[in-house]
């Protein structure tokens, strides 16, 4: 599997050449991709075999596709978490329920057995094409839309403190 690094060094390459392309044919695309529909699905249970946060999503883009997307969440004590998640390039629509977690998503589970327990919020969703251009949504443009807080249950403990360095 790709690192995030080379996920990311594989994004650009493709958006350059895309942008090398379109301004070959004389097409430039400056358009954001649209968010046409967003809701939080459910709630999270840490201690699942698989804890996942569903989604709803439905982006649109003119002449690019849908490259991307950055969903950042909060957690109860102000910790946040983000995961990114990959879309087919070019894609003209994306219109989904995906899964925080699940396949798809990079730098392992949004969630753990060892996650803060309470309410959670989605903080902000960007949304990409492969001509870099982007659109963000806070919290209160997400609920708008939909659902944007949700629970998680932990009864087992969690994990809250970043380790500490103790010499180097």
């Amino acid at each position: 599997p790709l690192t995030g690094a080379e996920k990311l060094a594989a994004f650009k390459a493709d958006a350059q050449a895309r942008s090398r392309a379109a301004q070959a044919a004389g097409v430039l695309d400056v358009t954001p991709p649209q968010l046409n529909r967003f809701a939080v699905v459910g709630d999270v249970d840490a201690q699942g075999a698989l804890p996942m946060l569903n989604v709803d999503l439905g982006i649109s883009d003119d002449l690019a596709g849908v490259q991307s997307f950055a969903l950042t969440l909060r957690g109860p004590s102000g910790q946040i978490v983000q995961r990114i998640g990959i879309l087919a390039s070019g894609q003209k629509t994306f219109d989904a329920r995906i899964g925080a977690g699940a396949v798809g998503f990079t730098d392992g589970p949004a969630f753990s057995r060892f996650s803060e327990p309470g309410v959670w919020t989605v903080d902000s969703l960007w949304i990409y094409d492969p001509a870099y251009n982007g659109a963000g949504y806070d919290t209160a443009a997400l609920s708008a839309l939909g659902r944007t807080s949700f629970m998680v249950s932990n009864s087992k403990g969690y994990d809250v403190t970043p380790p500490t360095l103790v010499s180097g």
